[in-house]
Parts: structure tokens; C-alpha cells; sequence
């Protein structure tokens, strides 16, 4: 029946394109540069977490638990929430506390209990101590590594996180 339809009902149809925010444009630089951060686990102070390790690939970008675990194998109070599709929605977090992904960003990098790198210069030593970030920032931004580049960087890649023919 659906293969025979001319068109959806209610309107349906594909996802429009994903919109980025003015001061953070799409970019091949940028997203790859993200992808990078994303599965670096020099982003957590004891080098044992990235992102990936709670938004796993494998497990649908969540990590399989009914509860995350964090830092030192804290249990958090919430499920991960998968980041496939985070692109389309009007807020982030279970709770909304974040407008979009370059403001979500910055909460699991910064949390005690997520990734710790409370200490934002001592995360920035830890990725300049891989000589090819410095110029992949000034590539990707004109600037080296800062928590806002690093912000920016990831929410470019997690926009590209976009389920298709499903």
C-alpha cells in the first residue's frame, strides 16, 4: 500500500537538511576534527573516556546501560541518551538543559561525574601534546584549542549523525 501512495499522509516526508548555528558553520575540516575529539580519550584527565565511550557506535551512539557510568565507573542518574538524530532536536539532555549541541557539549567534558576536565587548561595541554590538533584548530577556526573550539568541533560532528532510509 505505501509503495503505491504519491505522497505521505499528514505531510510526511525526509528530514530536512540539519541546521548549524551562524557562528559555527558546517565545515570537512571541522566535522573530521570533531570526529577525532569524539573518540579521543585525552579528553578525560585520566586518559580512560571519550566521548564515544558512553555514545558508543556500536550500541546505537548509547552505551547499553539502564544507568551511565562516568568517571571511575560512577553511576550516573540517567540512561545515555543516544546522539543519533541530536541534530534534530530543539533541546538536549533528557532534560532540555542545553539549547543545542554546542552548549551540551560542555557539560559531560566539565561534570565531576562524566568526563572531569573540570581544569579547562589542563585539557588543553593534554590534546596540544599531540602535535597535530594545534593545526587542525587553526585549520578548523583560526585559533588553537579553547573549550568553545572543542564545543563546536564535536556538535559539527554529531550533526552529521543523521539516520537515512530508516
Amino acid at each position: 500500500m505505501l509503495d503505491s501512495m504519491q505522497e505521505l499522509p499528514m505531510g510526511l516526508g525526509p528530514l530536512p537538511a540539519a541546521s548549524a548555528p551562524t557562528d559555527n558553520p558546517q565545515s570537512k575540516a571541522k566535522i573530521a576534527l570533531g570526529r577525532q575529539l569524539f573518540f579521543d580519550k585525552d579528553l578525560s584527565p585520566d586518559k580512560t573516556l571519550s566521548c564515544a565511550s558512553c555514545h558508543d557506535p556500536r550500541k546505537g551512539f548509547s552505551d547499553g546501560h539502564a544507568r551511565a557510568v562516568g568517571f571511575h565507573g560512577m553511576q550516573l542518574p540517567r540512561r545515555t541518551p543516544s546522539i543519533w538524530n541530536s541534530a534534530y532536536n530543539h533541546t538536549q539532555f533528557w532534560d532540555g538543559r542545553a539549547a543545542n549541541l554546542e552548549a551540551q557539549a560542555i557539560f559531560p567534558l566539565t561534570s565531576k561525574g562524566e568526563m572531569a576536565s573540570a581544569d579547562a587548561p589542563a585539557l588543553i595541554n593534554r590534546l596540544m601534546a599531540q602535535p597535530w590538533y594545534d593545526a587542525e584548530f587553526h585549520s578548523s577556526f583560526g585559533e588553537g584549542p579553547s573549550l568553545e573550539t572543542i564545543t563546536k568541533a564535536l556538535a559539527a560532528f554529531e550533526r552529521t549523525l543523521i539516520s537515512s532510509n530508516s
